[in-house]
C-alpha cells in the first residue's frame, strides 16, 4: 500500500490519540444565541479589530506632522469598514468560487455563511481611503501608511475566529501540536464528526500577519522616520504580509473547490494572489525616500493633526476684562506636510531664543480674527490656551 504524501513528501501515520481535539478546547462558532438570532466569534472579530484599530490610529496621528486631522480619523472608519466587508466578500467571489456565485447569485449576500478574501479587503480599503483623500484633498498614500499600522489587529482577531470556526486549517500532519478539527456541525453548531490531525495553519497566520507584522510596523513608525516618506509603511505591510501569507500557504488545506487549480499550477490561490503584494511592497519601500516630506509649522488647511507654536504667549489681560467688542482669537497656524528639497530633520523646528525676539515674531505670527474671515487680521496666541475667546497677546514667557 502507498504510503499518503504530501506535496510529494511522505507522511507517517498518525496517532489520532496523541492529537489535540478541538472539541476538548471548550470553543464554539456562536457566542450567544437568542432565539433565531446567533452572535458569532467572527463578527465580534471584526467588531475588535475595527474599533482598536481606530484607537490606535488615534494615537498615531497625535504624532507631529500627521496627515489628517480628528475629523479625518472618525470618517475613515466608515469608509474603511466599508472597503472590508465589500472588497473582502467580492474579493472572495471573484477570486476563490465565481462559478458557484454565478449559479446562486443570492448566496453573495448571505455574509454570515463566511467567506471573505483579505487581499479583496485591501483593494476595498485602499479605494475607500482614496475617495476619502480626494474628498478632503490629504495625501493618500500617507494615510495609508498610518492604516496600514492599523491592519494587523483585524488579522490577528480575523484568525483567531478562523480558528474557533473551525475552517481554513492546515493539511494533515504528525505535528504533536496537531489538531482535529470538527468537519461537520448539527444546527444547534455542536460539533458532530472531528477530521484527522490537522497544521493549526489559522494560529501560525495570526501570529506572524498579526503579532509579527504589527511589531514591525510599530518599529518602523516609533523608532525610524518611516512616517515621513510616503508609502513606505503600507509598502511594508503588503510586502510582509505577501510574504508570510505565501510561505503559510505551503502548510494550509486549499479551498475544495480549488484542489485542481493548485495541482495545475502548482500554487495556492492566496500564493499567486500575494505575488503582486509582494512586488507592490518592495517597489513602495524603494521608491518612499522620493516622496519624502518634512513637516513645517506654517499656515495650511485643515487637514492637519495638532497646532505647534515655536513661541509660547499669554495675553496680559484677564478673562474678567472680555467683553462682547472685543474679538475672538482663533489660531490658525497649523502643522502641515511638503516635500523636502533637500535632507532634513523632519516634524522639528530648532529653538530659538525667546526674548531677544520676542517682539518681532508677535508681529509675523499667523492668527486669525473669528468673524472677520479668513483674510482679517492674525495675531499669535498661547499654545496651551483653550481655543476660545481671547484677547491680543502682549508678551511672551
Amino acid at each position: 500500500m502507498r504510503r499518503p504524501t504530501f506535496r510529494g513528501k511522505p507522511l507517517q501515520q498518525v496517532d489520532a490519540s496523541n492529537a489535540i481535539k478541538w472539541t476538548d478546547l471548550g470553543v464554539n462558532p456562536v457566542l450567544l444565541s437568542i432565539g433565531p438570532f446567533d452572535l458569532r466569534w467572527y463578527s465580534i472579530a471584526y467588531l475588535a479589530g475595527i474599533f482598536i484599530g481606530y484607537w490606535y490610529l488615534l494615537k498615531l496621528i497625535q504624532r507631529p506632522g500627521a496627515p489628517m486631522a480628528r475629523r479625518h480619523a472618525d470618517d475613515l472608519v466608515f469608509y474603511a469598514a466599508l472597503g472590508i466587508i465589500l472588497g473582502g466578500r467580492l474579493g472572495y467571489v471573484l477570486f476563490y468560487n465565481l462559478s458557484e456565485y454565478l449559479k446562486h447569485p443570492i448566496e453573495i449576500f448571505k455574509l454570515w455563511d463566511g467567506g471573505m478574501s483579505l487581499h479583496g479587503g485591501v483593494i476595498g480599503t485602499t479605494l475607500g481611503i482614496i475617495y476619502l483623500s480626494r474628498k478632503e484633498k490629504l495625501n493618500w498614500l500617507r494615510v495609508h501608511d498610518y492604516v496600514a499600522c492599523c491592519a494587523p489587529f483585524g488579522l490577528f482577531f480575523g484568525r483567531i475566529a478562523n480558528f474557533v470556526n473551525s475552517e481554513l486549517w492546515g493539511a494533515e500532519t504528525t505535528r504533536p501540536w496537531a489538531v482535529e478539527f470538527c468537519t461537520r456541525f448539527d444546527p444547534d453548531m455542536k460539533c458532530l464528526e472531528l477530521g484527522p490531525p490537522r497544521h493549526p495553519s489559522q494560529l501560525y497566520e495570526a501570529a506572524l500577519e498579526g503579532l509579527v507584522l504589527f511589531a514591525i510596523l510599530a518599529f518602523m513608525f516609533w523608532k525610524t522616520k518611516a512616517r515621513y516618506e510616503p508609502g513606505k509603511l503600507v509598502g511594508a505591510f503588503i510586502f510582509f504580509y505577501g510574504i508570510f501569507r505565501f510561505g503559510v500557504e505551503f502548510v494550509r488545506e486549499p479551498d475544495a473547490q480549488l484542489v485542481g487549480f493548485v495541482q495545475e499550477t502548482g500554487l495556492h490561490m492566496g500564493q499567486w494572489l500575494s505575488i503582486p503584494m509582494i512586488l507592490g511592497g518592495i517597489y513602495l519601500m524603494a521608491t518612499a525616500n522620493r516622496r519624502r516630506v518634512r513637516v513645517e509649522p506654517t499656515l495650511g488647511v485643515e487637514s492637519v493633526a495638532r497646532t505647534r507654536w515655536n513661541v509660547r504667549c499669554a495675553s496680559a489681560s484677564g478673562a474678567k476684562d472680555r467683553s462682547a467688542s472685543r474679538p475672538i482669537w482663533r489660531p490658525a497656524t497649523h502643522i502641515i506636510t511638503r516635500r523636502a528639497t533637500r535632507s532634513v530633520k523632519p516634524a522639528t523646528s530648532q529653538p530659538r531664543r525667546r526674548l531677544a525676539r520676542c517682539s518681532a515674531r508677535l508681529s509675523v505670527q499667523p492668527w486669525r480674527i473669528a468673524g472677520q474671515g479668513q483674510g482679517g487680521p492674525k495675531w499669535p496666541m498661547s499654545n496651551s490656551a483653550p481655543d476660545a475667546e481671547r484677547s491680543p497677546p502682549t508678551h511672551c514667557e
